[in-house]
Formats: structure tokens, C-alpha cells, sequence
């Protein structure tokens, strides 16, 4: 837990989510025969989230070994299969991991916020998107207007998928 808690080890975890990443031996089949609570540790490590080993949370094995092979989001309150509905952006391509349904794409966090004006859709992705992130990164900004009179502008966001 100390290792992901602490800023001044974000080298030394990087370094071991590194090493994890070049094992080929730490697949579906090796994975599912490990300890729960290896596979807790493992899980924690790749993903440096430290609520997998809090012991509060209930998760299957089968499904902590998705997590930890990138084909189930690491969100807990979402643990979608990804990546979600197939899709085929180029942020669920190259974004190992990524979940469209919980995630936003600028930062690659998610949160449980919901139902709330901290997030900004997309009309063509159905991506979503934490407002501050679109502003900061300049996605949410001044555009045609679809609905109102013609030459009127309106704030738009401008995905990146």
C-alpha cells in the first residue's frame, strides 16, 4: 500500500508495473491458478490502485484476472468488459485499459460522479469527458450553433476520439 500511497515511490512502482508488463508467463491461465490474494497484490500493482487491497471489496477471480489483463475496467463501480459496446476509437485502440462508460479521455481517470455537470459528452462517440479537463485542454469552447438561428454560436465540446 505504501508503494502506491506515496509520491516519492511512483519511480519504484513504475519500475515494477514495468516489470510485470514484459512477464509473458502472467497470463489468463497462470493467473487464474495464483492466491486470491497474489492476484490482489498483482492486480493492485498494475492498475496502482491500492482499493484492491483494501479487503472491503468482494471481486471474483475470474474478474480480477480481466482487470489485471486489461479486458474488464478497473473501475469497481463500473467493471465493464472492454472495451465497451467494441468500440473501435482511436482512444479505446491505443488506451490499453480505457473504459468509454466511466473514463474520461483527456485525463484517463475515472470517478463516481454522476448525473452532474462535471462531464461533457460527446454527440458522435458517446465518449464523456471531465468539464474541467475539456477547458483546460481547450476541447470545450465556442461553435456553430445546431439548434439556433443560423451564424449563432453556441459552447461546444470538441472530442478527441
Amino acid at each position: 500500500r505504501n508503494l502506491i500511497d506515496s509520491p516519492e515511490k511512483k519511480e519504484n512502482l513504475r519500475n515494477l508495473q514495468n516489470q510485470i508488463d514484459k512477464r509473458s508467463d502472467l497470463c489468463k491461465e497462470t493467473l487464474s491458478k495464483c492466491v486470491k490474494d497474489q492476484l490482489d497484490i498483482l492486480v493492485a500493482v498494475r492498475t496502482g490502485l491500492k482499493y484492491f487491497l483494501s479487503g472491503k471489496i468482494r471481486i471474483p477471480m475470474n474478474e480480477l484476472v480481466e482487470i489485471f489483463l486489461f479486458l474488464r475496467c478497473r473501475n469497481v463501480n463500473c467493471k465493464s468488459l472492454l472495451p465497451v459496446d467494441d468500440c473501435e476509437c482511436k482512444i479505446c485502440s491505443n488506451n490499453k485499459g480505457f473504459c468509454s462508460s466511466c473514463m474520461c479521455p483527456v485525463c484517463l481517470r475515472f470517478d463516481s460522479a454522476s448525473n452532474t455537470c462535471s462531464w461533457v459528452g460527446c454527440d458522435v462517440c458517446s465518449h464523456w469527458c471531465h468539464a474541467a479537463c475539456g477547458i483546460q485542454k481547450n476541447l470545450i469552447k465556442p461553435g456553430h450553433s445546431l439548434k439556433g438561428p443560423r451564424g449563432t454560436t453556441e459552447m461546444m465540446f470538441h472530442c478527441i476520439g
